[in-house]
């Protein structure tokens, strides 16, 4: 997996020195980032589920493993983003 995401750390550090009209918090990010400088932006968020398709930061997904199903959470862990495993098995509609 690749790493998508800023540093916790990284954006807290940045949040204490944030200029007056910073940009707002992203869904999850917990802190106020700076406005990215001209021609940047911060990189986004997210997973990829084993069939290849986006799960945003916070959402439920059924992975398939080998032969099982299980339910994750994609969650941020300092400047990545991991599947957290909830439960065996996938309700309807996961």
């Amino acid at each position: 997996m690749r790493m998508m995401c800023l540093s916790l750390a990284a954006a807290a550090a940045l949040a204490v020195a944030a200029p007056a009209g910073a940009e707002e918090p992203r869904p999850g990010a917990g802190t106020v980032l700076p406005p990215a400088k001209e021609g940047h932006a911060y990189p986004e968020c997210y997973c990829t589920d084993s069939r290849g398709q986006r799960v945003e930061v916070g959402q439920l997904a059924c992975l398939q493993i080998g032969q099982r199903q299980i339910t994750s959470r994609c969650e941020k862990a300092r400047n990545l983003v991991i599947w957290r495993h909830q439960e065996e098995g996938c309700a309807p509609g996961v």
